[in-house]
């Protein structure tokens, strides 16, 4: 395996690796807006500790080809902040939201515009930043506090990005040239099958570039990640060397699939919104490769359109929903409120209101290209009988029983248990899923455009290619019924 993975390497690195020449002109960029910045901030007499480059184009030199985003840090003593660090914990939020929404207005735009910059716009997390885009290049400038690595071990960070500046530190300091090339080629395999990022990923979230650098870190090369990822979901990785057992009996930590703690932040799991679909669907291809290693798993593919002779196999079983965003509201929060409205409809068609098995294994995903949204369902049977036996209580419990029988007279004694013949209200998935985005509350900056169980948009059929090449398979699921 060594061999070949070394033979994969030599194949795939040249096409993954940055060029000098896109290295350059980011810096170029860069260094031009943090010389504006520094000047601006001599003319409001700020003092910042620094100006850094971080993100994978920055300090830690892990960028695919082709990546053109940048994220420079000012970082700020704590203890000229004093006056509202102090402060109690609701009004010291809001102290510092107000604090950098002024430091964007007042210091962050006028030196973009003494660079030369003209498009930005100003973006939300925990405090206001400020994003800058020049042709294919989009900056974020952030500010944190500069924290010491010890202080954040103890007391943990001020806001939630006094982090990041320490995650660049690590991985620049830990990992050298063949493992920041391995963390390279571990993003191109999670990139290739769709498991990366936020956006078109199996399930509402893939890898980050960070999971896959704290990945490397820990096992050292991309093929003890390999062989250990199968494992990944029940061992956990803690820098601090706790056991898993322990991890999943914190509050913080019992909802997270993956565990995969911040080295520098021992009540943070960095992989709590890493996807189980995403997980599961890279150690499914992972398996593949360790069978039979190739390049192609490391090449993106685009998403091909299914033939009419897959679409006429697999259509009774689909329905598409396409709904079209009308660009006031970000994709980030659109994804995740279809997401939950989706999975709120999955459960619906998986089974009955008492338990009892409905349509069968019902799966769903989401696939947008703005301003088009599509949630593709695929359901397991597409045809119930009208009637079904409801599963009542045992004679143990005679109150239950009488209960039962009052509501449904027909009811008669099998195994034990009081079983009644009922009537279904819905004898196909596409009615009910029909009736389900007809009737559902709309969301703010989404229209429902329409419901078919023929993907005819182009959209629309790349969502089935999603759904039949990489879901179905997962699952091992052949529609019938």
């Amino acid at each position: 395996m060594v061999k070949v993975l070394e033979s994969i390497k030599r194949h795939i690195l040249p096409l993954i690796l940055p060029t000098e020449e896109e290295i350059q002109k980011l810096q170029i960029i860069s260094d031009k807006l943090i010389r504006s910045l520094r000047a601006e901030a001599e003319k409001l007499d700020i003092f910042p500790s620094f100006i850094e480059k971080h993100g994978s184009t920055g300090i830690k030199q892990t960028q695919l080809a082709g990546t053109s985003d940048l994220d420079l840090f000012i970082g700020f003593d704590p203890s000229d902040y004093r006056n509202y660090l102090q402060l109690p914990a609701k009004q010291r939020k809001q102290a510092l939201k107000d604090l950098f929404l002024e430091y964007v207005k007042d210091w962050y735009i006028p030196a973009a515009h003494q660079a030369g910059f003209s498009n930005y716009v100003l973006s939300y997390a925990e405090h206001p930043y400020l994003t800058v885009r020049h042709n294919q290049y989009e900056i974020d400038i952030v500010g944190c506090f500069n924290l010491d690595l010890e202080y954040i071990l103890v007391n943990g960070p001020i806001t939630a990005v006094d982090r990041t500046p320490w995650h660049s530190r690590i991985v620049s300091e830990r990992l050298n040239s063949a493992q920041k090339n391995d963390v390279r080629l571990l993003k191109a395999f999670f990139q290739a099958n769709y498991v990366y990022g936020d956006k078109n990923t199996l399930g509402r979230f893939g890898f980050t570039g960070f999971s896959a650098e704290m990945l490397i870190l820990f096992y050292s090369d991309l093929e003890s990640v390999f062989r250990n990822f199968t494992n990944l979901d029940k061992s956990g990785i803690d820098f601090f060397g706790r056991p898993i057992q322990k991890l999943r009996k914190l509050h913080r930590f019992q909802d997270d699939y993956l565990i995969i703690i911040d080295p520098v932040d021992k009540a943070r799991n960095l992989a709590s919104s890493i996807s189980e679909r995403a997980y599961k669907y890279a150690n499914y291809q992972i398996n593949h490769f360790l069978k039979s290693p190739a390049p192609s798993f490391f090449i993106k593919k685009s998403l091909s359109l299914p033939s009419p002779k897959q679409l006429s196999n697999i259509e009774p079983h689909l329905a598409t929903i396409e709904l079209s965003s009308d660009g006031a509201v970000h994709y980030t929060e659109l994804r995740d409120k279809l997401y939950s409205v989706a999975e709120k409809l999955r459960k619906i068609l998986t089974k009955e209101s008492d338990g009892t098995t409905r349509f069968g294994t019902s799966l769903f995903e989401l696939y947008f290209e703005e301003p088009t949204f599509v949630i593709i369902f695929f359901c397991q049977h597409t045809q119930l009988e009208s009637t079904y036996l409801r599963k009542g209580p045992p004679p143990q419990k005679p109150h239950n029983v009488q209960q039962f029988l009052e509501k449904h007279p027909d009811a008669f004694l099998k195994d034990g248990f009081y079983y009644a013949p009922v009537q279904r209200a819905y004898l196909q998935p596409f009615s009910l899923i029909t009736e389900f985005f007809q009737k559902a509350k709309p969301i703010k900056g989404l229209i429902l455009t329409s419901i078919s169980n023929k993907p005819s948009s182009l959209v629309a059929q790349r969502a089935a290619s999603l759904m039949l090449d990489y879901i179905l398979p997962l699952y091992g699921i052949l529609p019938h019924d």
